[in-house]
């Protein structure tokens, strides 16, 4: 039971250290729609399950080697292969979802 707890507080850390990159900062109006796009991203990834968001930002966001979010997330290099790949697509769905 402790082992879970800290395993949840350490995966709450590394989420809130790389979750500034999913914020955009506040700037003036992007006119080509970046600003939108990432705001649309951000949504979508609060909408994922927890280990799905933490394999892909860690991944994607933080180019962490499948090794290394293997080793931080303290899971396997399968299961992040798996959340990954479920979590990209849950991705997909819910941006196709959002811009319609």
């Amino acid at each position: 039971m402790v082992n879970q707890a800290r395993s949840v507080g350490r995966r709450r850390v590394v989420a809130m250290k790389h979750q500034h990159r999913l914020v955009a900062p506040t700037v003036e109006a992007d006119r080509t729609g970046f600003a939108d796009d990432r705001e649309m991203l951000a949504e979508a990834l609060a909408g994922l399950p927890l280990r799905q968001r933490e394999a892909v930002v860690l991944r994607y966001y933080a180019d962490l080697s499948q090794e290394q979010t293997a080793e931080v997330m303290e899971i396997s290099v399968g299961a992040v292969k798996s959340n990954c790949s479920r979590g990209v697509a849950a991705l997909a769905q819910l941006l196709r979802k959002a811009s319609q």
